[in-house]
């Protein structure tokens, strides 16, 4: 008795690795459009081209904001400072979410070689205010010039 399960299975697997290939092809062309270092989950992330951006219609947001210098240069020309920074950030849409978002925040400087922490306060359904600090050891290092620091962040109103 023959059992004709061997062309079954060959079937199957070739099946089954065509749709792991269009899978990977799938997920490779959607991060073509991300940012270095940041995906968009359920497609989060809007362009800047358009007219105005609508925040109580969706459940999610999230953008990458400029934010400043990340230290303070001495007028006597002294060494330079790395104070916590305070910061307010207002979601780029009118009129703001429906509820309180919860966001979820990370730092960007332009060297690598820093390390930066951030803590969100005051989150309101239209802004949210961020602490950043500069973690790595300061005092080692031999600081040439205060970085602009960018911001980038997802809002997720529940």
């Amino acid at each position: 008795r023959r059992v004709h399960g061997g062309i079954f299975s060959h079937v199957t697997m070739v099946r089954v690795l065509l749709l792991c290939v269009f899978a990977t092809l799938a997920a490779a062309r959607s991060d073509r459009d991300s940012f270095d270092g940041v995906f968009d989950i359920g497609n989060l992330l809007e362009s800047s081209a358009g007219s105005s951006r609508s925040c109580k219609s969706r459940r999610g947001f999230a953008e990458c904001t400029t934010l400043g210098p990340d230290c303070e240069e001495s007028t006597s020309g002294g060494p330079l400072h790395f104070p916590m920074k305070d910061w307010t950030i207002k979601f780029p849409c009118p009129g703001g979410f429906h509820n309180k978002p919860m966001v979820f925040t990370t730092v960007l400087g332009p060297k690598s070689s820093k390390m930066y922490s951030s803590s969100v306060h005051a989150v309101t359904a239209d802004s949210f205010n961020v602490y950043v600090q500069r973690t790595d050891d300061v005092e080692s290092a031999t600081p040439d010039k205060c970085d602009v620091l960018q911001l980038c962040y997802i809002a997720v109103a529940v």
